[in-house]
């Protein structure tokens, strides 16, 4: 019989206890529990960006609202963050980002949580904006609650809203993602101006319907709501819950004023793409304070370089963002978005010799899809020093204006509401005007089969024939749908 030296009796003794251990003979965790920890939850990281948003408080949610991670989770500086989910937790997730977040453009504490979605286990990235926080609501009241269905359609209102309520999002790339992108370079630019855009509409309307008052509840109350109207696509007083597209009421908008919250909103967004699409976006503090568009450049560049050189590990300078800001093109969506928008404030003030003014622009291509947005401030003769005399100082004063009166009552928004919403029809034919609000028309008659948003103008488009985006989500969703748009 062979003899088994000391050195190799302890080696193999050596080699017993490991594999107790590892095995959990000895009681210890060891390796085994740390890769059955790493195994149990996905990390989900992203980009805050309403400035960015730095120092906010990150909170995970399941699809019934309940908190099941992300306590200990804040953005970064620069607006990144990560947090780790458990992967027992059914999908869709809520990745919310807190009040304690501070807008770095505004240096102000952002008004309301922004949230955003993780829809399928293989996600890695969820950005966090108001656009993404806008779509999480419509995902939500497209079946009247977030479940795994309607979260997966989310792709489809994603596209929705970059083509009819987007700001230029898409104006470095169409083919981005508002919450699956990560943000680059070549990216940064546009998205960072449009969540910013988005913002200050809102601010813009709050502002113009309550003043300065209670203003960071009055903004959240704005996005609930708009969310709720972008269930089936676009601003129009509409919603979308399980494939049934009817109108809103007045007893769903903040104030109980669904007509003139909604003719406000259109009236600054006109305004808001001309900002945009000049790369002239002025920015609105909570007292009212306006920062001027040259200081938003300035601060934008540089939170963009910060945030764009984390992303990729590059070394951008705030000089290069600039130029890149200055050279982001205007979408096709941006120039139709801006082109319905002044016919939409034309409806209600026909004869408004600024906006008159603002759609010569669009028809005569000194605002063009492609054009540089430096190109088009060059065109419309807009720099950072005007503040009296330029097209954008006067349509932004008279919207102020416009925005107030409507507000009021002394401008009228009944021809509006009736253009934004012809009388459902079902597929027999015979039509429904849906819940009636103050300020619009529903006289339940058929309408003909093609309608206009907005004037009739060279260049802009009509919808005629062309399903309405509410028929293409429902179809995804394979849910039934008893009214369409005609």
């Amino acid at each position: 019989m062979k003899k088994i030296s000391a050195l190799q009796l302890s080696v193999m003794a050596a080699m017993g206890a490991w594999m107790l251990g590892g095995c959990g003979g000895g009681g210890g965790g060891g390796d085994g529990t740390t890769q059955s920890a790493a195994s149990s939850s996905v990390t989900i990281s992203g980009s805050a960006i309403e400035g960015p948003v730095k120092g906010g408080s990150i909170t995970v949610k399941n699809g019934d609202g309940n908190v099941i991670a992300g306590a200990t989770s804040k953005t970064l500086d620069d607006g990144t963050y990560s947090v780790a989910i458990p992967t027992s937790q059914p999908l869709p997730w809520i990745i919310q980002v807190g009040t304690d977040g501070v807008d770095t453009t505004t240096g102000e504490n952002i008004p309301y949580p922004l949230t955003t979605l993780v829809t399928s286990a293989s996600q890695t990235t969820a950005n966090v904006s108001v656009m993404s926080t806008l779509l999480t609501t419509a995902a939500q009241n497209a079946q009247g609650k977030l479940t795994s269905v309607n979260a997966g359609n989310l792709a489809t209102l994603a596209k929705s809203m970059t083509k009819n309520f987007g700001l230029n999002v898409d104006g470095e790339d169409g083919d981005l993602d508002i919450i699956t992108s990560r943000i680059t370079a070549k990216i940064a630019s546009s998205f960072t101006k449009a969540s910013e855009a988005e913002g200050e509409l809102i601010r813009r309307t709050a502002m113009s319907m309550n003043g300065t008052n209670n203003i960071e509840d009055f903004q959240g109350s704005i996005v609930r709501h708009l969310g709720t109207d972008l269930s089936d696509g676009k601003i129009d007083a509409r919603k979308s819950v399980g494939g049934v597209v009817s109108n809103m009421t007045d007893a769903e908008a903040p104030q109980n004023k669904l007509a003139k919250l909604t003719g406000i909103v259109k009236t600054h967004e006109a305004t808001v793409v001309l900002e945009t699409a000049t790369n002239q976006l002025a920015v609105t503090r909570k007292n009212g304070e306006e920062i001027p568009a040259s200081t938003v450049k300035t601060t934008l560049a540089t939170n963009m370089a910060a945030l764009v050189n984390r992303n990729e590990g590059t070394q951008v300078t705030a000089a290069e963002m600039q130029t890149r800001m200055a050279d982001v093109p205007v979408s096709t969506n941006l120039r139709a978005e801006g082109l319905d928008a002044v016919g939409n404030v034309l409806l209600m003030d026909s004869a408004n010799p600024r906006f008159l003014e603002l759609q010569q622009a669009y028809t005569t291509n000194k605002i063009a899809a492609g054009m540089k947005e430096s190109d088009v401030a060059k065109a419309l003769q807009i720099t950072d020093s005007d503040t009296t005399t330029s097209i954008l100082t006067q349509v932004r004063s008279e919207a102020r204006t416009l925005a107030t009166n409507i507000n009021s009552g002394a401008i009228n928004t009944d021809q509006l509401m009736t253009v934004l919403r012809p009388p459902l029809s079902t597929p027999s034919g015979t039509t429904t005007s849906g819940p009636t609000t103050s300020g619009s028309t529903s006289s339940g008659t058929t309408t003909s089969g093609s309608t206009t948003s907005g004037s009739t103008t060279s260049g802009s488009t009509t919808s005629g024939s062309t399903p309405y985006v509410c028929d293409v989500i429902c179809q995804m969703l394979n849910a039934p749908q008893p009214l369409s748009y005609k």
